[in-house]
C-alpha cells in the first residue's frame, strides 16, 4: 500500500480479515521466497554504488522478489551487527555482496547479470520456511517489531538463526546507498517444528537519523542456517517499511447490548450491534474513511437519533448508546457522517477529524441491526500516515438469522414476549420482522400468531 514506488512491495496484502474480533492481520503467503542481498560498502568506497546501481535496477526488474541490505564497515555509519555479519563472511575488501548466504561477489564493476542469476536461482528453489512481519507503535519513536516464522506443514524441521535489522533506504546522503543498516538484532538459534510457528519480537527506539526520515525506514527480517561463513543458507526473508502498514488494518466486533438499553427501548430485544474499527499510526490526527454499511433489513435508530453520537444522553437514554452511526465517540470533528438512507438501508462517511490515540485503534462506526440476514461493510481509509494509500475493506456479517421464525428475542419460544417486541415495532421499523421484508406490519402479526405458542423445532 505504502512505499510502492519506492521499494518494491515484498509481501501483497490479502482478502480483507472476516473473523468477529480478531486481530486483523493479513500475513504473507505461505512459503513464498524473497532473497536477501547483503552488502558490504563503504561511504570512501569508489567501486560500492556500482553493486547499488545494479540492486535498483534489480528491484525495478523483478519488483517483489528482493530484498537489499547495505552494512557500512570502517566509516561513520558502522554498526555493530554489521560488523558481526562482516565477520561472519570475513569480508576484506569491498564492496563484497552476499546473495542468501551462498553466493558471493568480491568488487564492483557490472554487476547486473551475475546478481540477477543468483536471482533466478534461487526463486527457483523452493522454501519451506514462512514469515510475517508486523511492526506496532508503541508510542513516539518506539516500536515492537513483531515476527511469526515456522516451518510449514509438510516441510522440514531445522535450527535456524533468527536476525532482525532496522534499515535507512536513502541513506546516508547518495542515491547509489540502498537500505544502510542502522541497528540490528541476532535473536539466536531455534529449533523449527513442521505446522508450527514461534514469534520473536523486538522493541526499537528509531534513531533520529531515522526518525528525520521516516519515510525511508524499513524492517527486515530474515533466517539463517547455523554455521559460520558463506555457504550459511538464508532461508527466506521480509520487510516492512514505514509507516508499517501493510497489514490490513480494518476489524470489526460485536458489541453486546445492555440489558439497560433493552430497558430503554424494547426494540432492541434480538438486536445485534458491531463496531467497524481502524487501526492507523501512533500519532494521526486524522483519518478519512469513505464505506458504504448496508443490511437487508433495519438498522435500529433511537428516538434522540443524530448524525453524530450523543454521549452525554446516554446516562438517561442508554439505548442511544446502541444507535447505527458513522464516526464515534473519539472523533472529535466529524467532516460528514450519515445515518441510514431509508431508500436501501445503507450508511456512508467521509472525513474524521481525531484526537491522538494511544494505541492507534478507532471505531469509526456503530451498527446496530434489528433485522435482516447479512450485514455488508465496504470501503477505503486513509490516514496522517499512509501518504495517501487508500486501505480497503470488505466485510459480509451472517447474522445468524434464528430457523425458528417468530422467536423475535431468540429465547426458543414463540410466546407473549415475541409478541411484545413484536408490537412496539409495529409500523415503526423491522424489529418485529418476520417475513424478511424489511419491515413490522400486519403480515408478521399474522406469521407470529400462526405459530403462536408453538415451540420452535
Amino acid at each position: 500500500m505504502n512505499g510502492a514506488s519506492r521499494f518494491s512491495r515484498i509481501a501483497a496484502v490479502g482478502a480483507a480479515c472476516l473473523a468477529v474480533g480478531a486481530t486483523c492481520v493479513t500475513p504473507t503467503q505461505a512459503a513464498e521466497r524473497q532473497v536477501l542481498y547483503e552488502v558490504f560498502t563503504a561511504t570512501w568506497c569508489g567501486y560500492c554504488p556500482d553493486i547499488a546501481s545494479a540492486l535498483r535496477t534489480l528491484m525495478g526488474n523483478y519488483p517483489g522478489e528482493i530484498i537489499p541490505i547495505q552494512c557500512h564497515v570502517s566509516d561513520s555509519y558502522t554498526t555493530a551487527w554489521g560488523n558481526q555479519r562482516a565477520n561472519y563472511y570475513s569480508v576484506g575488501g569491498i564492496p563484497h555482496t552476499v546473495c542468501d548466504g551462498i553466493f558471493q561477489r568480491i568488487g564492483g564493476g557490472s554487476a547486473y547479470s551475475q546478481l540477477n542469476s543468483w536471482r533466478s536461482n534461487r526463486m527457483a528453489t523452493p522454501t519451506d520456511v514462512e514469515i510475517t512481519l508486523d511492526v506496532i507503535p508503541q508510542g513516539g519513536q518506539t516500536y515492537n517489531i513483531v515476527a511469526e516464522i515456522g516451518v510449514e506443514a509438510g516441510g522440514v524441521g531445522k535450527d535456524m538463526v533468527v536476525h532482525m535489522a532496522n534499515c535507512l533506504r536513502e541513506y546516508p546522503n547518495s542515491a547509489e546507498r540502498l537500505n544502510c543498516v542502522r541497528m540490528g538484532w541476532n535473536k539466536g538459534t531455534h529449533t523449527f517444528v513442521p505446522g508450527e510457528t514461534t514469534t520473536f519480537e523486538q522493541t526499537v527506539t528509531f534513531d533520529s537519523a531515522s526518525w528525520d526520515n521516516q519515510g525511508d525506514i524499513n524492517i527486515v527480517v530474515f533466517v539463517q542456517e547455523p554455521g559460520t561463513g558463506l555457504g550459511t543458507e538464508v532461508y527466506n526473508a521480509r520487510y516492512s517499511d514505514y509507516p508499517f502498514i501493510d497489514t490490513c488494518i480494518h476489524n470489526y466486533v460485536e458489541v453486546p447490548i445492555t440489558p439497560e438499553a433493552i430497558a430503554d427501548d424494547p426494540s432492541l430485544e434480538g438486536a445485534k450491534t458491531f463496531d467497524l474499527q481502524v487501526e492507523t499510526i501512533y500519532g494521526d490526527d486524522w483519518t478519512s474513511t469513505d464505506g458504504t454499511v448496508s443490511v437487508d433489513g433495519d438498522f435500529y435508530q433511537h428516538q434522540f437519533d443524530g448524525d453524530v453520537p450523543q454521549p452525554p444522553l446516554w446516562p438517561a437514554f442508554p439505548g442511544l448508546a446502541f444507535d447505527s452511526y458513522f464516526s464515534a465517540p473519539e472523533f472529535t470533528t466529524p467532516g460528514f457522517a450519515s445515518g441510514p438512507d431509508v431508500t436501501n438501508n445503507s450508511m456512508s462517511a467521509i472525513w474524521f477529524d481525531v484526537p491522538v490515540h494511544p494505541d492507534g485503534l478507532y471505531t469509526i462506526g456503530r451498527y446496530t441491526v434489528t433485522s435482516g440476514t447479512t450485514l455488508s461493510m465496504s470501503g477505503t481509509t486513509t490516514a496522517a500516515n499512509t501518504g495517501g494509500s487508500l486501505l480497503p475493506f470488505a466485510f459480509e456479517i451472517d447474522l445468524g438469522v434464528s430457523d425458528c421464525p417468530g422467536d423475535l428475542n431468540g429465547d426458543g419460544q414463540r410466546d407473549q414476549s415475541d409478541l411484545g417486541v413484536l408490537l412496539a415495532a409495529y409500523g415503526v421499523d423491522g424489529g418485529g420482522d418476520i417475513d424478511g421484508d424489511g419491515d413490522t406490519d400486519q403480515a408478521d402479526l399474522g406469521a407470529l400468531l400462526a405459530v403462536y405458542n408453538v415451540p420452535c423445532p
